[in-house]
């Protein structure tokens, strides 16, 4: 029974013996080297091209580590006790990995496509409360200005008249003299002086005053807050000139603003300041910028005051839509006046309207205008003026005839087309100009030019020409061509030009040449300053030359 029991034992322990060696993996020693140290762990220089795996010990002598992690060529464990240039073994199964099962690819994102209802954005469910934030503007200059020096010749050619010239030394400026207090001082103010013989010296009512003061005024406020403005304005409103008084502006409400303005007219022919009519009003502004169409309208209701009585009373109103890139406008104005007036006028007429549009397609531009429009009758204008001066035109003949009440109504259309392809451009345009006085004629133009621009990334050239003909001028042809150049990135300019032209007039047996040229300077040698010189010659149906020279120096501080 003993011997049994020893030889079951045995057998047992053969078997076990042999299943553990026919299920052991080869294995082979690999020598490694601690390369780098970082983060607490310790990169080995072998990986698993050498054998190493997760979870291979490495003795270090006495220190055993396990790796953590593995790569091609690398392998890493713990850094606790070791130092770059550590060597080590590990022993490594010399049997081939079997080949790795790959698993099946990812669903396409196509397939998951309306499992999943649309995400409700925050930003639609929200209503926060207007929170105004104030008005935000960028410090203004304390000085701004542009001083400008001009003269300008004309020169008869024919020996017998004298030249005539004018100068002018010109000061535009905007001074805010207080830091964060919106206090603004506007002034436009020219000193002139004529020679030749148009000068009759400075006198009283001459139209060439030694000073010529288009705008002195002091303002309040911001340009999109409460405003108000004291002094010579030169605008009272948007379709009315300067006026010696004040002009208040109230805030924006929504797209709205409202403006009043009151004072004493200038004198009409001279500017200067008179106290014999006075000009007051209410003007109103809106503006959709919100919208598509961007509309705008603006509207002036105006009254003046002249030797103690109203006078003028019109009411005019504009209005302005912007299609995308496109503009259309258009305008009326209406005046009443006294039952008796001397002028034989309607007490309520139509005395001005108008329409224009500016379309943009790409690289075609297109366009028109059309304006009618009658003279200004104002008894404060009779004063200044001969008496028939705002009669119509049969009376104006004779200064005893009375008024004959014909309607003087001056008709303009004009209509202009341009398309641009690169470096050609091609303007093609005419307009036509007349009356409801038969004696008063009419005229009308067509031109059309062809340009080259930037030929060189310097040159500029053009050729047009042009036809024109009216009550007086029986037809006039002329052709015209135009070079010009730039240098030094256009701080330097240069250009000429020659226009030959044939005039026929009706008082005149045959027709007449006429041959024109000219050449312009312009010279910018910094930002702020530029020179400007105008050379042109008539000769044929007058000959004459003209000289303009203007200096411009823009100033800010």
């Amino acid at each position: 029974m003993r011997r049994m029991l020893l030889a079951l034992l045995g057998c047992l322990l053969w078997s076990v013996i042999s299943t553990g060696l026919a299920h052991a993996k080869p294995l082979k020693r690999v020598a490694v080297r601690v390369v780098d140290i970082a983060g607490g762990n310790a990169y080995l220089s072998a990986g698993t091209d050498r054998g190493l795996r997760r979870g291979t010990i490495v003795r270090f002598g006495k220190l055993e580590r396990r790796v953590e992690q593995a790569s091609k060529s690398f392998a890493v464990v713990p850094a606790r006790s070791l130092r770059i240039g550590s060597r080590g073994n590990a022993q490594v199964s010399t049997v081939t990995e079997g080949t790795v099962e790959r698993l099946p690819s990812p669903r396409p994102a196509e397939a998951f496509f309306g499992q999943w209802p649309a995400a409700v954005l925050p930003a639609t469910q929200q209503r926060p409360e207007y929170v105004p934030l104030g008005a935000m503007r960028a410090r203004p200059q304390v000085v701004d200005a542009a001083l400008s020096a001009g003269g300008a010749g004309l020169i008869p050619l024919d020996g017998k008249t004298d030249a005539v010239a004018r100068a002018e030394m010109r000061a535009r400026m905007r001074v805010t003299p207080v830091a964060d207090f919106p206090l603004a001082l506007a002034a436009d103010v020219a000193l002139q002086d004529w020679s030749g013989r148009y000068a009759t010296g400075v006198a009283n009512g001459d139209a060439r005053p030694l000073w010529r003061v288009r705008e002195l005024a002091l303002g309040v406020g911001h340009s999109d807050g409460y405003r108000a403005e004291l002094g010579r304005m030169r605008y009272a409103a948007a379709n009315l000139g300067m006026l010696d008084g004040a002009r208040m502006e109230t805030a924006h409400i929504g797209p709205l603003r409202l403006a009043s303005f009151g004072g004493l007219l200038p004198d009409p022919v001279d500017g200067n300041v008179a106290s014999g009519a006075g000009r007051f009003g209410l003007e109103l502004n809106a503006r959709g910028e919100n919208t598509a169409l961007q509309p705008e309208l603006t509207v002036v209701m105006q009254a003046s005051v002249f030797e103690g009585r109203i006078d003028e009373r019109r009411l005019y109103a504009r209005t302005q839509l912007w299609p995308g890139e496109h503009r259309v406008s258009g305008y009326a104005e209406a005046s009443a006046f006294d039952a008796d007036n001397p002028w034989l006028r309607r007490e309520v007429d139509l005395t001005a309207a108008g329409a224009d549009f500016d379309l943009r397609f790409s690289a075609l531009h297109v366009g028109g205008r059309f304006d009618m429009r009658k003279p200004e009758r104002s008894y404060w204008l009779e004063r200044s003026f001969p008496a028939t001066w705002l009669c119509a035109s049969a009376a104006a003949l004779d200064r005893n005839v009375a008024c004959s009440g014909g309607d003087d109504t001056r008709y303009v259309a004009q209509a202009f087309a341009g398309y641009g392809l690169g470096a050609l451009q091609v303007d093609l345009g005419g307009s036509w100009a007349g009356s409801s006085q038969a004696e008063l004629g009419q005229h009308a133009m067509g031109y059309g030019t062809l340009r080259f621009i930037g030929i060189g990334d310097r040159y500029d050239l053009a050729i047009g020409g042009s036809q024109e003909g009216g009550s007086l001028l029986l037809s006039s042809s002329a052709v015209r061509a135009d070079v010009g150049a730039g240098f030094l990135d256009e701080r330097v300019r240069v250009s000429f030009y020659y226009r030959p032209a044939y005039r026929r007039y009706q008082a005149s047996v045959s027709g007449l040449w006429e041959q024109g040229g000219g050449a312009s300077l312009h010279i910018a040698p910094i930002p702020v300053l530029a020179f400007d010189l105008y050379a042109d010659t008539r000769l044929g149906d007058v000959d004459a030359a003209m000289v303009m020279l203007n200096m411009l120096y823009r100033l800010g501080i």
